[in-house]
């Protein structure tokens, strides 16, 4: 009798274990002070990456983006940084369970009064944002080498090319 408990614990508690490993977690979101995101970028510093700018308002745009850079992203690890320019959380986290989970985690830009993403972007000698999503490709220095709407291969290249 005894040893029937026993087995039927094991088998519970292999079935929990598996049903546990299955279940994926949700996109990591950070709420980041805009005047720091500038750091999270800084600490990045040595390798090429790809900064994606945009907002879930922006839904059909932003879907295609991140599906796009996140299999850059499983490809290159740490090769994307993700600002999203969402003012409301919840809305943007709503959106973030709409679409697959992102392998990489998503820095949403925390503003006070009068400051925008713009105020980030001029300190790296970026141009002002203009339409969502926007693109910014840097180099080991920090140095944009591509801003705007860019395809996917030319970023993949700009990546790939650092080797």
């Amino acid at each position: 009798m005894m040893l029937k408990k026993v087995a039927i614990l094991l088998v519970c508690l292999v079935f929990t274990s598996f049903s546990l490993g299955v279940q994926a977690e949700d996109t990591k979101v950070y709420d980041v002070p805009l005047t720091k995101i500038l750091d999270v970028i800084e600490k990045t510093k040595g390798t090429r990456r790809v900064v994606l700018i945009w907002r879930s308002k922006d839904k059909k745009a932003s879907r295609k983006l991140l599906a796009e850079f996140s299999d850059l992203e499983n490809t290159v690890p740490d090769s994307i940084i993700s600002i999203s320019d969402d003012t409301d959380p919840l809305a943007l986290r709503g959106y973030l369970k709409t679409i697959p989970i992102l392998p990489f985690k998503v820095l949403r830009a925390q503003k006070k009064t009068g400051q925008n993403i713009n105020l980030v972007l001029r300190k790296l000698g970026a141009e002002p944002v203009k339409g969502y999503p926007a693109i910014l490709l840097l180099n080991e220095d920090n140095t944009i080498n591509a801003q705007g709407r860019i395809y996917i291969d030319y970023a993949v290249d700009f990546i790939v090319s650092q080797n």
